[in-house]
């Protein structure tokens, strides 16, 4: 692989020379060793890497000091994380003071579990995580000495990795969910999902791979020693189910809710329980942002990257980028899905007619979205409710659809459709951490 480009056999390498140009080229035949212009080889350490080695090592140094051991658990929704932890909580209780970072972005139910376990735990959102710097996520796997991923597909992500291990589809295994998250009702619903055909050559639910990955480690004891089923009558014991009557009743069972009101008020030793902030009371005005160097209230600022707060990009770039989820499909899936994507056959970008005609761009046309990161293409749909000075984007494009034709696209390159590609990592948001997906400077133009 090369250390100035990150190129290797059958990929496509990218970097940036010292002129800001970039430059993309086939890696399948290119030698270990040789000269890019810039006659420079920079380590990925160097170029994106040595900021977080540092702050990584400090955390470290940090956590060690203190004594302790963390881990980082990621898996798909459903597949039994929070009840893992729950029993660690449990096994563990009056030995070691646990603590959990919560990453769910749609309810607090798992955060709760965990505080009704006795663990201390922060919810934050996770969201930047999956809008990190396209280059630098894949410069920063590549640079892993072994890298294993589990998927349902294979994406530019997955053909990063040394070993790939197929996750079987819910329809390839027993799924047990215990609520869902619709309404009151729906939350009453315990249903154990049939599967219903076996799994295609070598795929496994992501719990049988947690499972066994934890008994190969010799952590066996802590996952029911590997018993899948044990796990789920553990997990059901509280509502005292069985998995053999939900097997029976395939369309799931209800049990009785108790609905709690004014749970700041329930008390404990006489002392009221109180909301999940420092003071217990509803914060309006937050201490703990104030106390981290923070305004303690909300208010307006401008986007550090937006006509007002940089118009020495304007002249170059004048429009306002923003992007939206294409309605056909689910964030980065399904556009293999010929059903889907004869209806949406191609990435688009819209923009308002008469900046369309000011740059001799006409509905249906491909186009290139150029920013101060790089470019991409789509093609241009005219939207009259747009202001003239915003154009807008789509996500998600890189997978093809050979049944009926449809292309795939480079993630990594000018000639691709991914907009992530081109919006910087240098103007997140220094108290949400977030990217600006939806407010960046931009030039659109005609491809010819």
């Amino acid at each position: 692989m090369c250390a100035t480009c990150g190129c290797a056999d059958g990929a496509r390498a990218r970097h940036q020379h010292d002129d800001g140009t970039w430059h993309t080229h086939d890696a399948a035949g290119h030698e270990r060793q040789h000269e890019h212009a810039d006659g420079q080889t920079v380590t990925l350490e160097e170029k994106v890497l040595a900021r977080n080695d540092a702050l990584a090592a400090q955390n470290r140094d940090w956590l060690r000091a203190r004594r302790v051991l963390a881990l980082n658990l990621m898996s798909s929704p459903g597949a039994g994380k929070t009840t893992l932890l729950e029993r660690t909580a449990s096994d563990l209780a009056g030995e070691l003071v646990i603590g959990v970072i919560e990453g769910d972005q749609e309810t607090a139910l798992d955060a709760d579990r965990m505080r009704a376990a006795g663990c201390k735990v922060v919810q934050v959102n996770t969201g930047t995580g999956c809008h990190l710097d396209a280059a630098m996520v894949r410069e920063a796997l590549t640079a892993l000495p072994f890298y294993v991923h589990a998927d349902l597909f294979m994406n530019p992500t997955a053909e990063l990795a040394d070993v790939v291990l197929p996750v079987a589809t819910p329809f390839e295994r027993e799924g047990l969910k215990i609520g869902f998250d619709v309404s009151p009702e729906a939350q009453s619903l315990v249903q154990l999902r049939r599967r219903l055909i076996e799994p295609r050559g070598e795929a496994r639910s992501d719990t049988e791979i947690v499972f066994e990955l934890a008994r190969r480690l010799g952590l066996g004891d802590r996952f029911w020693d590997g018993d899948i089923e044990a796990a789920q009558r553990h997990q059901l014991a509280p509502s005292g189910l069985t998995l053999e009557a939900l097997r029976a009743s395939p369309a799931g069972l209800r049990v009785a809710l108790r609905v709690r009101y004014r749970k700041y008020a329930e008390e404990k030793e006489g002392v009221p329980a109180g909301f999940a902030t420092p003071s217990r009371k509803i914060e309006l005005y937050s201490e703990t942002l104030l106390e981290h160097g923070y305004p303690p209230l909300p208010d307006y600022e401008e986007p550090l990257v937006s006509p007002s707060s940089r118009p020495d990009l304007t002249p170059r770039y004048p429009l306002i980028l923003t992007c939206a989820k294409s309605t056909q499909f689910c964030e980065s899936q399904h556009r293999g899905l010929p059903s889907l994507r004869r209806r949406a056959p191609d990435p688009e970008v819209e923009l308002h007619p008469t900046t369309a005609a000011a740059r001799g761009i006409r509905a249906g046309d491909w186009v290139s979205v150029i920013t101060q990161e790089g470019r991409v293409r789509a093609r241009a749909q005219m939207n009259e409710s747009l202001d003239p000075r915003v154009v807008c984007g789509q996500h998600g494009w890189w997978q093809g659809c050979p049944e009926i034709g449809a292309p795939a696209y480079d993630p990594f390159g000018p000639e691709g459709a991914n907009l992530n590609l081109i919006v910087g990592n240098a103007a997140i948001d220094p108290v949400s951490g977030s990217v600006p997906h939806r407010a960046y400077l931009c030039e659109i133009r005609r491809v010819d």
